[in-house]
């Protein structure tokens, strides 16, 4: 189900409860367990140098995704100004 900002009208709000990434899936052939494919992530932090970290599973990705989320509710960051134009 998508989000939309009536269930969650703060979703634009202050950059210490907002984080940005971006994720890339695609499949490896003969990469799996018995030459099967297998799935690669890569995810990157957007507004945050545009950091770019790669994923050989999903597991790994979660664990990464978890462990930045819970990191950000004990250090939030302070606001930034946008640089997008509308």
């Amino acid at each position: 189900m998508p989000v939309n900002q009536e269930q969650y009208p703060d979703i634009e709000g202050s950059a210490e409860n907002y984080r940005a990434f971006l994720l890339r899936c695609w499949q490896e052939a003969d990469a799996g367990p018995a030459g099967g494919a297998a799935w690669r992530f890569t995810l990157v932090h957007l507004g945050q140098g545009q950091t770019r970290k790669g994923f050989a599973c999903l597991e790994e990705l979660v664990a990464y995704l978890d462990e930045q989320l819970a990191q950000a509710g004990r250090n939030p960051q302070p606001a930034q100004e946008s640089n997008i134009s509308e």
